[in-house]
């Protein structure tokens, strides 16, 4: 009977997950998921298996599409082979799922304590409920809800058997000058307190609206005027007093801010905003500002558009000017004492170039900003430039190539820069034949799959519209065989996360570090011999990983380097990831864990240099703080360490690895790290770039440090000045240097291993 039972209810599991389930979707009730019951079924991730289910039966889950399962405390067995492979497991603790994933070797963490919501918005008035989507709230003692205005700070907020908390629009009082609240709920089951799975976010939308302090005159015919954000979807009507009567001068939508021109000179006038907002529920609020604002006209000075650069490149020019807001541009040229002729119009840029001048001829340029202004008959205001002058040279601009560098079988390519071109690479075949190989819009390419021993050229042609000219040729030979000890590096810089943000610093980083390694001397006196890469995605650079480092053996160094987001999520035990982005603009998401493995096949010594935020998670578990210094102990260390063989751990401690390598630390007993890894930030802290910069401060301050100073010969980092800069060096002048940039930014550089006097760079 207990068998036709158990035929019936696998029967049963098998035809409800034929479309896809969710964990809700598993019958309550179960004790027992037999043999196959869910095998190569499609299943929403993550799974929560039902609580009072004793037992999982063999391939129950085998070939199904969810990676990650909750497993209940009431587990007593499970099948060896219950689950397809890479799966990982939330479980409690003190219970037999927990023991039997450590026994099986298999990725699990202790369960995390979701709420309802990612985001709300609270209009004046409202309330909003957050509930706890813990999958066994039965086995909770208590349940802890705490609040934070900067995710750093929390508070307890409340602490009970509640699975809800309420938050209303008058706590906005509690929160000072914030208006944003964020929430988490923790659990404490067993005596231990389980961490938050997500938080949410609460924005407090103002109940009132008034002008900014920024609102101001900002010279003889213009004022700025800025108010507060008053949500999405509302609109604002601009007034001018004229007359002693409001004048409606402006309608906008999602705006706070707008630019009243045309105005007198040393003039006062007054304006106010209405606003109309529409919350969820089509209740429209009405708000305006109280009394207006007076603001008066400065006496001189006037809104103009201001040419930063006019340059020639040969019978080429570029011309560059300061952006106004809103404005789009037209450029005109002509020969002086001629006619000018408009080249460009409506350009949204601040540059454009021109490669088609007559040669030896002075040329004036002015540039024509239009603005949009639905309060003028045109619909336009219009500023013209100051006319700005430049003189062609003899020739058309040309490139020049650098010698090439050579990274085992690949010749990389470098050479300098015209405005706005794209660049056409070629190979010199024998017979003196171009071979096109490659085209890019960088000022390098890399040339792989080459032979040893064997001599090849090279040219570039760059080119815009009809125009294109042609570089002088390179040559290089392949060494016939490697040298002893090779340095390696391969610098990628993602720009884009999400499909949407764009961060172009990233790219700038990875020129800085680039010329840093050209020009920096390594420990055998020789230097880096590096490849450049942008906008991978993660088999991308898994490929290039290969490509980069795949002469090296166990004598040679690899550095790794990337300028790219990161982020945080709560899957797994090295929850840090990097945002990769392929040449489509597609982004995909690279785990810490996953690089790790991936460097942990170069051959040598390996150094990893990670620009992100949140890439502390590399070197960092959860369990153990972080404070940047010697407290950073060996327990600190998560995927990298993992993948490091060089770690000696004491057999009884193997299954634990954070304790195994924590004892192993203290007791000595590292050999010759594999890895020496420097990250721009803490688990959970941002990586800033800097102010009006193409740079970010991370690789910034590594170049700052280990860069030569032409005075003193000396790296600014070398603090005892013996011209070896080691890690915990160069570790250690990051540090303070983030330390004196705190007022503009919260980052904190982390090492491994500590305290580390392997030699990077020598002066």
């Amino acid at each position: 009977m207990k068998k036709i039972l158990l035929m019936f209810l696998t029967a049963a599991l098998m035809l409800s997950c034929c479309a896809p389930a969710s964990a809700a979707e598993l019958p309550a009730g179960l004790t027992e998921i037999g043999d196959e019951a869910f095998m190569n079924t499609r299943l929403i991730s993550p799974v929560t298996i039902p609580d009072g289910v004793k037992t999982i039966g063999r391939r129950a889950f085998s070939g199904s599409n969810a990676g990650v399962f909750y497993l209940p405390p009431t587990l007593s067995s499970i099948a060896p082979d219950a689950f397809s492979k890479g799966a990982t497991f939330e479980v409690l603790p003190d219970t037999y799922a927990r023991e039997w994933c450590r026994e099986n070797g298999l990725d699990y963490d202790l369960m995390r304590v979701p709420v309802s919501a990612s985001a709300e918005t609270l209009f004046p008035g409202d309330s909003v409920k957050i509930t706890t989507d813990f999958p066994y709230p039965d086995r909770v003692s208590a349940f802890r809800w705490e609040t934070s205005t900067d995710h750093l700070t929390w508070t307890t907020a409340a602490e009970g058997s509640e699975t809800a908390y309420t938050v209303r629009y008058a706590d906005r009082e509690k929160l000072k000058n914030s208006s944003t609240l964020y929430i988490r709920c923790q659990a404490l089951v067993h005596g231990v307190l389980l961490q938050a799975g997500n938080e949410i976010e609460l924005s407090f939308l103002p109940d009132q609206l008034a002008f900014t302090e920024n609102a101001k005159a900002l010279n003889a015919d213009s004022i700025y005027l800025e108010w507060t954000d008053m949500g999405s979807g509302t609109k604002y009507y601009v007034h001018q007093s004229v007359n002693g009567k409001w004048v409606n001068i402006a309608e906008l939508t999602d705006a706070t801010g707008f630019t009243v021109y045309g105005l007198e000179k040393d003039t006062l006038y007054r304006f106010t905003v209405v606003a109309l907002r529409t919350d969820a529920g089509g209740r429209e609020t009405k708000y305006e500002t109280e009394d207006g604002i007076d603001l008066k006209t400065a006496a001189t000075g006037s809104t103009t558009v201001q040419i930063t650069n006019c340059q020639s490149y040969g019978t080429a020019l570029n011309v560059e000017w300061d952006l106004l807001d809103r404005a789009v541009y037209d450029v005109a040229i002509g020969p002086a004492g001629g006619t000018m002729a408009t080249y460009t119009t409506d350009a949204t840029g601040n540059s454009a170039s021109y490669y088609v001048l007559e040669p030896n001829t002075n040329y004036q340029v002015q540039v024509t900003a239009c603005i949009p202004d639905s309060s003028l008959a045109s619909g336009w205001h219009v500023f013209k430039s100051e006319v700005s002058s430049v003189t062609t040279g003899a020739a058309d601009p040309v490139v020049v190539l650098e010698q090439p560098v050579v990274v085992g079988e690949t010749v990389s390519l470098c050479w300098s820069s015209l405005p706005a071109v794209s660049y056409t690479v070629y190979m010199i075949g024998p017979d003196g034949t171009d071979q096109e190989i490659g085209a890019t819009a960088n000022t390098y390419f890399d040339v792989g799959g080459l032979e040893r021993s064997r001599q090849y050229s090279f040219r570039v042609e760059p080119s815009l519209g009809d125009w294109s000219s042609r570089s002088e040729t390179v040559t290089v030979k392949i060494p016939a065989e490697k040298s002893d000890v090779e340095y390696r590096a391969l610098l990628v810089g993602e720009v884009s996360f999400d499909g949407t943000q764009r961060a172009m610093r990233n790219y700038g980083d990875v020129e800085s570090i680039a010329r840093l390694l050209a020009s920096a001397k390594t420990p055998t006196g020789g230097a880096y011999a590096f490849l450049r890469r942008q906008d991978l995605d993660k088999e991308d650079i898994f490929n290039e990983i290969r490509t980069a480092f795949g002469g090296a053996d166990d004598n040679d160094v690899s550095l790794f380097f990337i300028a790219t987001h990161g982020d945080i999520d709560e899957i797994g035990r090295n929850a840090g990831s990097l945002s990769t982005v392929n040449e489509a603009g597609i982004t995909d998401t690279l785990r810490l864990e996953e690089l790790a493995d991936a460097l942990s096949k170069v051959p040598g010594t390996v150094i990893v240099w990670l620009g992100s935020c949140g890439s502390g998670a590399a070197i960092y578990d959860e369990n153990v703080p972080q404070n940047g210094d010697a407290a950073l102990t060996a327990a600190a260390v998560a995927a990298f360490a993992a993948h490091d063989p060089t770690v000696v751990l004491d057999e009884t401690l193997a299954a634990d690895f954070t304790v195994g390598e924590t004892n192993a630390f203290e007791r000595g007993e590292f050999r010759q790290p594999k890895f020496y890894v420097l990250t721009a930030a803490r688990y959970h802290e941002m990586s800033w770039g800097m102010e009006d910069s193409r740079f970010n401060y991370f690789p910034k301050f590594i170049c700052d440090g280990a860069a030569v100073d032409a005075k003193t010969g000396q790296m600014p980092a070398d603090a005892n000045q013996d011209g070896k800069l080691t890690q915990h060096e160069l570790f250690s002048y990051i540090k303070v240097r983030e330390e004196d940039a705190s007022d503009f930014v919260n980052q904190n550089v982390q090492e491994y291993p500590l305290n580390s006097d392997y030699v990077l760079f020598v002066s």
